[in-house]
């Protein structure tokens, strides 16, 4: 439903990603604290709307997510109980919902290009492993930024600085691509300009268990 609200050149404040120090392998499937996020009602600003991203639910459906923070080399996961996941920013991940144990999942298969190559493969393969042991529990999947790569990106203005893609999934399924562009002008550097917004198709079970 949050996609009703991600309307072309609409700005929006998106906190900073905050992630508590863990240690794990390249691969490891982490459970993600739920993190309630509402957007707020717009209210002017450059002849067009703003919204902040604030913590906790508010009194509209459509305007309650959660939002998916990730570790780098593993498989982030939250619970897809009823509100939609935003998460990112995005380079070249998979996102993904899939089951365990009768509850629905939403995970980010965090690959990192400044990683070794084996360990990228090393969390691709954990990944491939789970799915193809439980592929009649994996629903759909897709790369966000895959689209703006094949379909070109929107076209910047004056204070658009820098490229950000995310990816919003959704609680009835449907697989979102999200193009912000940061704003140099004026600041904070939390404040982002929604480009673009595509629905996606989810990619074939072939292709989501063995990536």
């Amino acid at each position: 439903m949050l996609e009703q609200k991600l309307i072309e050149g609409r700005y929006i404040h998106l906190p900073t990603s905050v992630l508590v120090p863990v240690q794990y392998l390249p691969g490891a499937f982490i459970n993600q604290p739920v993190k309630q996020m509402t957007l707020q009602e717009s209210t002017s600003f450059a002849n067009t709307k703003k919204s902040n991203m604030v913590g906790g639910m508010g009194n509209k459906a459509h305007r309650n997510f959660q939002l998916l923070d990730w570790y780098p080399l593993a498989i982030s996961q939250v619970p897809l109980y009823g509100l939609d996941v935003l998460t990112g920013p995005m380079s070249g991940c998979w996102l993904m919902i899939y089951r365990i144990d009768g509850q629905d999942y939403v995970g980010h298969v965090g690959t990192n290009g400044n990683a070794p190559p084996e360990h990228n493969q090393r969390v691709k393969e954990e990944w491939n492993a789970f799915a193809q042991q439980n592929n009649v529990d994996v629903i759909a999947g897709f790369r966000p930024n895959h689209y703006w790569l094949n379909h070109g990106f929107p076209d910047m203005e004056q204070t658009d600085a820098y490229t950000f893609i995310y990816g919003l999934l959704t609680n009835t399924y449907q697989l979102f691509s999200v193009c912000l562009y940061n704003q140099n002008h004026p600041l904070p550097q939390t404040l982002y300009r929604i480009a673009g917004v595509a629905e996606i198709q989810s990619a074939g079970l072939n292709q989501l268990v063995n990536i």
